[in-house]
């Protein structure tokens, strides 16, 4: 049932590895036509500056200092000095007199505007070169300026470790957003099925009963009167089982829209009691309201907190020895409504699931209540949680206090 996180984390990692692709390659094409824009540029400053009639001013580039120089004679051929003609060691020589037959081939090949920058590819190098048509006018000879890009475009192709590197960062970060939301889907998927399978048996076993009791009146082996007596309780389990499903699919559907007001909080606790009493008679069960010294004033739905404290009221009764206490203790920030039943403890196992939705893990009811309860202290940005004792269990209610207090 990890389909969907399998799914979730397949897709991030094909959508990481198409994205990191996209961004290595339009890097590499933007790196490379920099360089080649900055290497033209300088070329074009440094023919100015040669221009003794332009005038220009001279502007250097973090390239300038990387022009290079080489000669063309008449023949086409190339002269390659140990140093150029301002007496400067000559830039990149090695790789020029290893591939001076290429480059030779390049200006055999093509005719080369003077003044014009030229880009040219060979195994190794990446040179923008510009000639001067008779520079040295007592020589005869042309002046070929040229700056080899292929460093720089080599350099910035270290930044690949550093792209791979937030590759995998980002990637091992949102693989592992991709997993919790995965389970996070896969397990409200389980929920859902857990939650219609129990529901469906839940709704079952009444509507089997009330079968059962209408065939026997139908066919006279049934005592009419205690029959309908089944039935009737059979359906009212039933319909209060229908009005919780009904209720709790509106908490998820986001369609409650509670009714927000300052109220006091003893009066949510006397209803919920009054709620209770026939079921507390039943149980012989007696319930005990701690003294409260001051004021409990908290924002909220009063008639669906009622409901909250009514269930677990009721869970407490269902469960309980000979008593149920209810305190509700007043803090700087919080109230915090405790009912103590004086029954059982609950075993360690159930307690992380005795929220659930139809977790029975012992003799109870629909296994609903409580996860109405909890559902609707998280509506009033409250917590809800059940504590072990040494003399019972006790359920804890937290809500946050009236700022008017």
């Amino acid at each position: 049932m990890k389909r969907t996180r399998n799914k979730l984390l397949l897709l991030i990692l094909i959508s990481n590895t198409i994205l990191f692709l996209v961004i290595i390659a339009a890097y590499h094409l933007a790196a490379s036509n920099h360089f080649l824009r900055d290497a033209e540029r300088t070329l074009q400053n440094e023919i100015a500056a040669l221009d003794e009639s332009s005038g220009a001013a001279y502007q250097p580039t973090y390239l300038t200092g990387n022009i290079a120089y080489l000669y063309l004679d008449a023949q086409g051929n190339l002269q390659i000095d140990e140093t150029d003609s301002f007496g400067e060691r000559m830039q990149y020589r090695k790789e020029m007199i290893s591939e001076k037959a290429e480059i030779g081939r390049m200006f055999q090949e093509n005719e080369i505007q003077s003044g014009v920058c030229v880009p040219y590819r060979t195994a190794r190098s990446y040179y923008v070169i510009a000639a001067l048509d008779d520079y040295l006018d007592e020589t005869g000879l042309v002046l070929v300026m040229y700056i080899n890009i292929a460093p720089f475009i080599r350099y910035a192709k270290s930044v690949n470790l550093v792209l791979f590197s937030l590759y995998i960062g980002i990637s091992v970060i949102m693989g592992m957003v991709g997993v919790h939301m995965g389970s996070q889907i896969d397990n409200v998927r389980e929920a859902e099925q857990r939650f219609f399978q129990n529901s469906s048996h839940e709704l079952k076993t009444p509507l089997m009963a009330i079968q059962g009791y209408a065939e026997g009146i139908q066919l006279g082996i049934q005592d009419s009167g205690r029959a309908a007596g089944i039935i009737l309780r059979e359906s009212e389990q039933m319909a209060k089982l229908v009005e919780e499903l009904l209720y709790i699919s509106r908490l998820d559907a986001g369609h409650f829209c509670p009714n927000m007001q300052e109220t006091e909080l003893r009066e949510v606790i006397f209803d919920s009691i009054r709620m209770a009493e026939s079921l507390a008679e039943q149980k012989d069960c007696r319930i005990i309201v701690e003294p409260m010294h001051q004021p409990a004033r908290a924002v909220c739905d009063e008639q669906q907190l009622t409901r909250a404290v009514l269930n677990v009221l009721t869970n407490a009764v269902h469960h309980c020895d000979n008593e149920v206490r209810i305190q509700c203790i007043c803090e700087e920030r919080h109230i915090e409504i405790r009912i103590h039943n004086d029954g059982d403890q609950i075993p360690a196992e159930i307690i992380p699931h005795i929220f659930e939705r139809f977790y029975t893990g012992r003799q109870g009811g629909s296994g609903i209540g409580l996860s109405i309860a909890m559902e609707v202290v998280r509506l009033h940005r409250g917590k809800i949680r059940m504590v072990n004792e040494n003399d019972g269990v006790t359920c804890c209610i937290t809500l946050p206090r009236s700022r008017m207090q």
